[in-house]
């Protein structure tokens, strides 16, 4: 087995897995019992490889990602006997990874989690950095914990199932890692499509540690959200609320969020006026929209129940240049009138 790489948090260690699979589970597991929390559709993919652990499975899907869903892992778990010393380990996307964090965080107070995300998007974003939880209804996260896993484990073999949508999707992520914080990586895209990617598993397992690794020195340096991990939230304010209204898939929203929050940042912070035309053509090479027909109304009314909402109006993350992200108060009529012109 490969030689951990941790990642220290306030109170807990993150280790970090770049080449390893699933025979590594009883060897990081110890005399803990191991129990698996996945989806129906991993579960037929890859069931003879996990068939020797206790197995939970959800229905696919984000609008699993209910309290409901929580309440029945947590009843299997009450089943299977587990105890706060076992084992939760969530194999799957970014949806089945925050309900086990969700879970292992509730469930008697809070059991062992390890993670093995199976997406691209998991994999860059979703697993790292402990934040977790539940939508209700249209409204994202509105509850959650923020709890390290013990471990995660990448391993770019599972992306070989994966849907060529969900490769789009997890690349929105890796578009907005870029324009917040490595510039050089913007340019390494620029120079590429997904194809390249899928075609050189060297360059993309590379490409996938470096993303992990900067969102990991992110959230270790501020994991409860003070400062600097606000700028992850990059595209994802417009993003969430397009996302949740309208169905899209999670990338495809961002994208979109990330082509307003880039035309707000040249109007707000004089982020050079040519940077939106140099991040819609990157959008669209990943294959990712960069409009979207929406009404305004509806997204401000989602916007106005956003965890970033103050007195004074939203916490907005925009840009000064690629690299260099600020976060300004702004207020809801004044992005109304952004919204209302933008999305005409």
């Amino acid at each position: 087995m490969e030689k951990a790489i941790p990642f220290q948090y306030q109170f807990s260690s993150v280790e970090c897995y770049f080449q390893s699979s699933l025979a590594s589970l009883d060897e990081l597991a110890g005399n803990a019992k191991v129990i698996i929390l996945t989806d129906e559709n991993l579960y037929r993919i890859y069931k003879e490889d996990i068939q020797a652990y206790p197995i939970i499975t959800i229905s696919p899907g984000e609008e699993t990602k209910q309290q409901p869903t929580a309440d029945q892992v947590i009843s299997e778990l009450l089943k299977i006997g587990a105890n706060r010393d076992d084992l939760l380990v969530g194999f799957g996307g970014g949806v089945v990874t925050d309900l086990a964090g969700y879970v292992a965080s509730i469930y008697k107070r809070g059991m062992r989690l390890g993670l093995i995300p199976t997406s691209l998007l998991a994999m860059v974003d979703a697993a790292i950095g402990g934040k977790n939880g539940v939508n209700h209804g249209l409204y994202k996260n509105m509850a959650g914990t923020i709890n390290q896993p013990s471990f995660i484990i990448f391993n770019i073999d599972y992306l070989k199932s994966l849907p060529h949508e969900e490769w789009v999707n997890g690349f929105a992520e890796i578009i907005k890692h870029a324009c917040i914080g490595d510039e050089a990586m913007f340019q390494l895209l620029e120079e590429h499509e997904i194809a390249y990617w899928k075609s050189h598993p060297d360059h993309l397992a590379a490409l996938i540690e470096r993303n992990a690794r900067f969102k990991l020195e992110v959230t270790v340096a501020d994991e409860k959200e003070r400062g600097i991990r606000k700028w992850l939230n990059f595209g994802h304010t417009i993003g969430h609320s397009i996302e949740n209204r309208y169905s899209l898939p999670h990338g495809k929203a961002i994208s979109i969020g990330m082509m307003a929050a880039a035309k707000l940042s040249v109007a707000l912070e004089g982020l050079d006026s040519q940077f939106p035309d140099r991040l819609k053509k990157l959008l669209l090479t990943y294959e990712l929209p960069v409009h979207f027909a929406a009404d305004h109304n509806s997204l401000i009314e989602l916007m106005a129940a956003d965890k970033k909402m103050t007195s004074k109006g939203i916490d907005f993350v925009l840009l000064k240049a690629p690299g260099n992200p600020t976060i300004r108060n702004i207020s809801l009529k004044e992005l109304t009138e952004f919204l209302k012109i933008y999305f005409q």
